[in-house]
C-alpha cells in the first residue's frame, strides 16, 4: 500500500507543516490521520446528550463481561483495555483517548516502517475503535475510506451481540478485507475497520480480532510532563500515549477551546482540529539549528514552540489555534518534562 502523503496533508491544512518538522514526522501523522480516518464519523444522529461529555472518557467493565461487552462511562482519561494477540495480529494497547472514542491499533506480524534514522517500528494493519453511546451510526461503516469499495452490509455476530459487516476491496489489486461493527451496549458501537492491503482475509479472522478485546483493569492515559499552563477556557480533547516499541511518537494531547461540539465527537481528532498539538517524539527537530541545543525554541511566525530535551523534543503546534504566538510560548514554557522513558513517572492528563 503506498501512502500519498502530500494528498492527506493538502487535504488536512491549506498551508504544509513548517520545515522543522521531520519526513518520517509527517509520515507518521498522515499514517495515523489514514488509520483514524477509517473510523466512519457519525451522521446528524448524535445524541445531545453526549455533549455533555468533559474531558475524556473511561469504558468501564460490567460484572459479568461476554466477548467485546461492557458498559460505558465518562470519566477523566482512562481506558479498561489492554493488549491482546489472534493469531499473527497484536490489538492495542490504546493510543488515543478522546470526548467520543478510544482506538486500539491492531498490527500484523512482520509489517514495519522506518524512521530517519533507521529504526523499524510495527505498521498499523487496521484499527477497533469504541464509541460512546448515541454518536456512530453502523450504516457510515467504511464511508470515509479512500482506495477501496464496499460491499452491501451484512449481519454478524461478535461475542454474542448484533452487528454488521461490509466486503472491501482494494482497488486496483482486488484483495478483498471485511470491516464490522458491533453494537457493544446499549445504543453503543464499535467498529474496526482493517488497513487496505495487498492479501486479503475473511469474515472470520476479522470476527475473531473483534472478539479477542475484552475490559479489564481500568489505568489512565499518561503524559510525559506537568502542565503548568493552559489559557482560559481551553481544556485538553484528545490524549495518546504511546512507547517506543511501536512508535518514535510516544505522546500526543490536543487542546481546544472548550468541549469538542456534538458534531465533532466521532470523527478523527488530529492536525486538521483548530486547537494546539503537543506532540512527544524520540528523534531530532527536523531544525539543524536547533539539534543538540536542549531548552525550548519558539517561532513566533507560525505560533509554535519545539522544547529539545536529549533523544526526545516536543513539538507544541498553534498556529491554526487563533492563539497568539505568545500564548502558544506560554504553554510550551509551561511543559516541565519527566523520564520520557520511565512510564511509571509519566502524569495523568492535565496532572
Amino acid at each position: 500500500m503506498v501512502y500519498h502523503v502530500r494528498d492527506v496533508l493538502d487535504s488536512a491544512r491549506p498551508t504544509p507543516p513548517p520545515a522543522r518538522i521531520s519526513t518520517d514526522d509527517i509520515i507518521a501523522r498522515a499514517r495515523r490521520m489514514r488509520r483514524q480516518r477509517r473510523a466512519a464519523a457519525a451522521g446528524a444522529a448524535a445524541v445531545v446528550a453526549i455533549a455533555a461529555v468533559g474531558a475524556g472518557v473511561s469504558l468501564r467493565p460490567t460484572e459479568t463481561v461476554p466477548a467485546a461487552s461492557f458498559t460505558p462511562e465518562k470519566d477523566a482519561f482512562s481506558t479498561v483495555f489492554g493488549e491482546y494477540r489472534v493469531g499473527a495480529d497484536r490489538i492495542g494497547p490504546v493510543t488515543q483517548v478522546t470526548s467520543g472514542y478510544q482506538e486500539l491499533p491492531v498490527y500484523r506480524d512482520g509489517d514495519t516502517w522506518e524512521d530517519d534514522q533507521g529504526r523499524k517500528y510495527p505498521l498499523t494493519d487496521g484499527a477497533v475503535t469504541f464509541y460512546q453511546p448515541g454518536i456512530f451510526d453502523p450504516g457510515t461503516l467504511g464511508s470515509e475510506e479512500s482506495g477501496v469499495t464496499f460491499g452491501p452490509a451484512f449481519a454478524v455476530t461478535v461475542g454474542g451481540k448484533e452487528g454488521v459487516g461490509r466486503m472491501m476491496t482494494t482497488v486496483p489489486d482486488g484483495s478483498v478485507r471485511v470491516a464490522l461493527a458491533w453494537r457493544y451496549a446499549p445504543d453503543a458501537w464499535a467498529a474496526y475497520v482493517p488497513r487496505p492491503a495487498d492479501r486479503s482475509s475473511s469474515v472470520d479472522e476479522a470476527i475473531r480480532i473483534a472478539e479477542a478485546i475484552k475490559p479489564g483493569r481500568s489505568h489512565q492515559i499518561r503524559v510525559p510532563y506537568r502542565m503548568t499552563f493552559v489559557p482560559a477556557g481551553w481544556q485538553t480533547v484528545s490524549a495518546e500515549e504511546n512507547t517506543t516499541k511501536y512508535s518514535n511518537i510516544v505522546s500526543e494531547t490536543f487542546l481546544y477551546a472548550g468541549p469538542l461540539p456534538t458534531s465533532q465527537l466521532a470523527k478523527p481528532v488530529d492536525i486538521r482540529l483548530n486547537g494546539v498539538e503537543i506532540l512527544v517524539m524520540r528523534g531530532k527537530p527536523k531544525n539543524g539549528e536547533i539539534r543538540g541545543k536542549d531548552g525550548l525554541h519558539c517561532y513566533p511566525a507560525t505560533a509554535s514552540c519545539t522544547i529539545v530535551a536529549g533523544d526526545y523534543f516536543i513539538d507544541v503546534e498553534g498556529r491554526f489555534s487563533g492563539l497568539p504566538a505568545e500564548t502558544v510560548r506560554q504553554i510550551a514554557d509551561g511543559l516541565k518534562p519527566v523520564d520520557f522513558t520511565d512510564h511509571d513517572e509519566w502524569l495523568p492528563v492535565g496532572g
